[in-house]
């Protein structure tokens, strides 16, 4: 696969140069050179090898090619630096909450 860089996607995903791990991202490995990555905040789940996940956390989303950077970005592994994941999750929580307490309980 030709290694494509980050520079590439840049204008499908403007904020791509501003990318951040996600902080509800639990990485397993599962054998040799293979890891899942479960983001227990969208539910999403990527299989990666070793050399991407030193490329997530080291910081250095560049050197991901384009291909693989957008389906981080898809599954949530790699959010805008500027998302409050905390406060959507609360956001998220309390959506629950209003849509349990709207629905109709009928005795029948």
């Amino acid at each position: 696969m030709e290694n494509k860089n980050i520079n590439e996607i840049r204008f499908k995903v403007p904020y791509v140069n501003k990318l951040k791990l996600s902080k509800f991202n639990i990485i397993f490995p599962v054998g040799k050179d293979r890891n899942i990555i479960f983001n227990t905040l969208y539910n999403s789940v990527s299989l990666c090898d070793d050399e991407l996940v030193g490329m997530l956390n080291s910081g250095k989303f560049q050197n991901i090619p384009s291909e693989i950077l957008s389906m981080l970005i898809s599954a949530h592994v790699l959010v805008p630096e500027n998302l409050d994941e905390i406060s959507l999750l609360k956001f998220r929580k309390i959506q629950l909450y209003i849509n349990q307490k709207t629905t109709l309980d009928l005795p029948w």
